[in-house]
């Protein structure tokens, strides 16, 4: 028996709805459309358990909440206002700081792709024409900075992504200046390949934490292929960056998250 998340997304989508969305669209002002919508009406009102008529809203979800809120409201009502996860947080700047010899050179186009691998995950419709707009429609401020003085390498990019929670960041460099790496996150200096699926991954400096990872990898049939380590001080905190050939599995990545010691875990691809 399989189970469907019904909440903010990604969600799995069973194949039967995949094989429904391949269809040709229907235009909606057609008979044949009106006759769907009346089905899913009335299936709506089964799914959520109610008696009376489930309101679709076209918007994203913060556009209904936007209307729920305008809609119930008044200026100076006392709100309470509850934020948890991704979902509650708010970008407010992103900045790109180009250090060395790259920044005597043309960085729009890097800083361009940036903002749209930033926005990826949130926008289904980002791509390199309209990435800054988009970022400005939602009050992102993007900033680049530039400086031609010499650092501990001979270009280093390094991007600080600020929210109302805080912020994080991350520089990289070339190797040769054809091998991409990760050289410090949030202050951890460490020498990550840029290459693949990358389990990153933060912890209290203490033993036995890479250890019950690597075990649970190794028992899920997922192959290490690389991995550094930096950290502020011994029985501090340290910061990971485990190269794995394979993607790893949601319900593994959930028990590396609840381990002892494990500050937060996090799967990328290059």
């Amino acid at each position: 028996m399989k189970r469907y998340l019904l909440a903010p997304g990604p969600t799995p989508i069973p194949p039967e709805v995949l094989q429904a969305m391949a269809q040709p669209i229907i235009h909606h002002r057609a008979p044949e459309y009106e006759a769907i919508f009346a089905d899913v009406r009335r299936d709506l009102r089964l799914l959520f358990q109610c008696k009376n008529e489930v309101l679709m809203f076209a918007a994203s979800g913060t556009g209904a909440m936007e209307g729920a809120v305008v809609n119930t409201l008044s200026p100076g009502d006392p709100v309470v206002v509850v934020r948890g996860g991704k979902f509650g947080e708010r970008w407010a700047e992103i900045h790109l700081e180009y250090r060395g010899e790259i920044a005597s050179l043309d960085c729009i186009p890097l800083t361009v792709a940036t903002v749209k691998g930033i926005l990826d995950p949130i926008h289904d419709s980002v791509n390199t024409v309209n990435a800054m707009a988009i970022a400005r429609g939602r009050g992102v401020r993007v900033i680049e900075s530039k400086s031609t003085e010499p650092t501990d390498f001979a270009s280093l990019i390094t991007i600080t992504l600020q929210t109302d929670r805080g912020k994080t960041e991350t520089a990289g460099t070339l190797f040769s200046r054809q091998d991409p790496r990760v050289v410090e996150i949030d202050g951890f200096r460490l020498e990550a390949v840029l290459d693949g699926y990358m389990l990153i991954f933060s912890n209290l400096d203490v033993p036995g934490v890479i250890g019950r990872i690597g075990t649970l990898l190794g028992q899920n049939n997922v192959n290490i292929a690389g991995m550094q380590l930096g950290r502020e001080k011994r029985g501090g905190r340290a910061v990971s960056i485990v190269n794995v050939d394979d993607p790893i599995p949601g319900p593994v990545l959930d028990e590396i998250r609840q381990m002892p010691n494990v500050v937060y875990a996090k799967l990328v691809r290059a």
